[in-house]
C-alpha cells in the first residue's frame, strides 16, 4: 500500500532520519519527501510512503507515536502516483533496488519513476530496467529448473511470470496483461508498459534455449485495447 502524508513539525526540530527509523518496525518505508514553508515556526512535509494495509486512523496514530511535536495534516491513499521533485533525482540503480525488493507489486514504482523520464527516453529506459529484473527473475524462479525450448518456455516461464502483474490471457507465443497497471489512459498519463515488454525479453535473454528470441507489445491498453498484449517477433 502506498500513502501521500503531509505533516507539520516546529521547524528545525525534524528529522528524516528519526522519523524513517521510528515508522520501520511498524512495516513503513520512507521513499520520498518535500520539505516546504508553513505558518510561522513550522515547516510542512510531504512523504511518500510505503507501508503495510491500515486505516487513515492508524497512520495518524503512528505518527503521533513518534514525537509530540508531529502534526498531521492530511493522508491521501494513493491510487494514481505522481512524481515528485525528490523522486525525480532518484538513479537508476536506487529503482532497480526498489523493484526489486516490492517485486512483484511495482507498478507504482515503475510509473513514478517513469513521470520523470522525457518522451525520448522513457521507453527505452524503462526496458532496459524491465530486462534486469526479468534476468534476475530467471535466475531467482527459473534456472534451477530443466532449460525450456519454445513453446513450452512460454507457457511456463513467461505467461506465469506476467501474471504476478495481474490477470492474463495467452496462447503460444502471446500474452494478454489485462487492465495493464503499468499505463494509463489519463491525458495527462505517461506508459509505462516498455517495462514489460523489457522483462519478459530479460526471461528470454537469461533461459539458454530462448537466447535471440523477441518480443514486442503488439496492443496497448491506451490505444483502446482491454489489455497490454506482449507477442513473439516473426
Amino acid at each position: 500500500m502506498l500513502a501521500n502524508v503531509t505533516i507539520l513539525v516546529k521547524k528545525g526540530t525534524h528529522s528524516l532520519a528519526g522519523v524513517a527509523l521510528g515508522l520501520s518496525p511498524k512495516g513503513y518505508r520512507v521513499k520520498s519527501q518535500e520539505t516546504t514553508e508553513a505558518e510561522p515556526g513550522l515547516e510542512r512535509i510531504k512523504l511518500f510512503l510505503k507501508c503495510p494495509d491500515t486505516s487513515s486512523d492508524q497512520l495518524e496514530k503512528d505518527f503521533q507515536s513518534l514525537e509530540q511535536d508531529i502534526r498531521v495534516e492530511k493522508i491521501e491513499f494513493d491510487n494514481k502516483p505522481t512524481a515528485t521533485a525528490a523522486e525525480s533525482t532518484r538513479t537508476e540503480k536506487e529503482v532497480l533496488e526498489d523493484i526489486a525488493r516490492a517485486f512483484p507489486n511495482v507498478s507504482t514504482i515503475v510509473r513514478l519513476y517513469g513521470q520523470t523520464l522525457s518522451d525520448e527516453t522513457r521507453s527505452q529506459t524503462l526496458f532496459n530496467i524491465g530486462t534486469k529484473i526479468g534476468r534476475a527473475t530467471y535466475k531467482k524462479d527459473f534456472a534451477l529448473g530443466s532449460p525450456l525450448k519454445m513453446p513450452v518456455a512460454w507457457r511456463r516461464m513467461i505467461v506465469p511470470a506476467v501474471r504476478n502483474f495481474g490477470e492474463t490471457k495467452a496462447d503460444d507465443d502471446s500474452v494478454t496483461l489485462l487492465n495493464c497497471p503499468f499505463c494509463s489512459s489519463a491525458s495527462n498519463g505517461v506508459n509505462c508498459c516498455e517495462f514489460v515488454t523489457g522483462f519478459v525479453q530479460g526471461l528470454l535473454d537469461a533461459a539458454p534455449h530462448t537466447q535471440g528470441t523477441r518480443v514486442h507489445e503488439e496492443e496497448c491498453k491506451t490505444k483502446g485495447s482491454q489489455g497490454c498484449t506482449f507477442v513473439i517477433d516473426n
